[in-house]
């Protein structure tokens, strides 16, 4: 019964961690889209090198 609990906890734990990288990604994601939403596809690229 212990050794069970202990798995359900561990399965728990590794669906939480998925759930939070997915869900930052998620967020960087939208940062990124909100940025570059008005940025114009056709203007040229600027090196600052």
């Amino acid at each position: 019964m212990f050794k069970k609990l202990l798995v359900l906890a561990a399965a728990a734990a590794g669906a939480f961690a998925v759930w939070r990288k997915v869900s930052n990604d998620r967020a960087e994601q939208d940062l990124w889209n909100e940025a570059v939403a008005d940025l114009d596809p056709d203007a040229p690229v600027v090196d600052l090198r």
